[in-house]
């Protein structure tokens, strides 16, 4: 996986870079994680660029083994995913996470399946130098701290397979996510004047800074839309999700990309 911005890092908003992924974890956004998750599905190869904490990971597995638990018959093969950040130390945090999640998880489903084999992973910093190899490729909030944006997403193309799908999530030039969690506090009877939630907020706040000041790359439907047609890809289809604030596209590999 390409660096992260370095403007972003020469501002010193390298600390957004590393706690960005508290974006994520808005209430409404664990929602959107499932909606993912149900583009993504039944397919048995799926790669996670910028996995984060690992909370789409976690997303896949639950969704996966209650759908086990109701199944008719278990699948023959099980899903693999593929988790990708830009250290090996997120990846090493969020395979942790993963573990506990499992050893959670299994006195809950022992009698369907163990976790661990029905979803089992695989961690890296590196997408797949192979082309037309994964079947399933998501990157959520990753595509604006890229170095190139193109290629980034040039890469993602050229591994899917021929009938693979893409899906892309990015922050729009107006993006101000702090709205979006005030709102889940006040459903939430929640003070937004706590420490912890002034912390969060802080975040949010710094966040919205960047991508004001063009310390992170952000995209209109138009811009995204450009974007991922020069990065050989084709079959768009493009919607604002969470309100609004973020963009949700779904693509597929054109024939001539590599």
């Amino acid at each position: 996986m390409e660096s992260i911005n370095s403007d972003l890092v020469k501002h010193g908003y390298n600390e957004i870079a590393e706690r960005y992924v508290a974006a994520r974890n808005l209430y409404k956004s664990q929602k959107y994680l499932g909606k993912l998750n149900e583009l993504l599905a039944p397919h048995s190869l799926i790669l996670d660029i910028g996995c984060g904490a690992g909370e789409f990971a976690h997303t896949l597995v639950i969704n996966h083994m209650y759908h086990l638990l109701h199944a008719s018959r278990v699948p023959q093969r099980p899903i693999h995913y593929v988790g990708i950040d830009q250290s090996q130390e997120t990846v090493a945090a969020a395979e942790q996470a993963l573990t506990v999640l499992y050893q959670e998880l299994q006195p809950m489903f022992s009698k369907v399946a163990t976790p661990t084999t029905a979803v089992t992973t695989e961690w890296g910093i590196h997408i797949p130098s192979s082309s037309d190899s994964v079947d399933r490729i998501v990157s959520h909030l990753s595509l604006s701290f890229a170095s190139s944006p193109l290629t980034f997403l040039r890469q993602a193309v050229r591994t899917l397979t021929q009938d693979g799908r893409l899906i892309v999530t990015c922050v729009q030039p107006h993006t101000d996510l702090a709205r979006l969690y005030r709102e889940q506090l006040h459903q939430a009877g929640q003070d937004e004047l706590s420490p912890a939630a002034q912390i969060f907020l802080h975040y949010l706040g710094r966040l919205h800074e960047a991508i004001r000041h063009g310390l992170l790359h952000s995209f209109d439907r138009e811009q995204l839309s450009d974007l991922l047609t020069h990065a050989g890809a084709t079959s768009l289809r493009i919607v604002p999700v969470l309100d609004g604030q973020l963009l949700l596209a779904t693509a597929r590999k054109g024939k001539s990309a590599g």
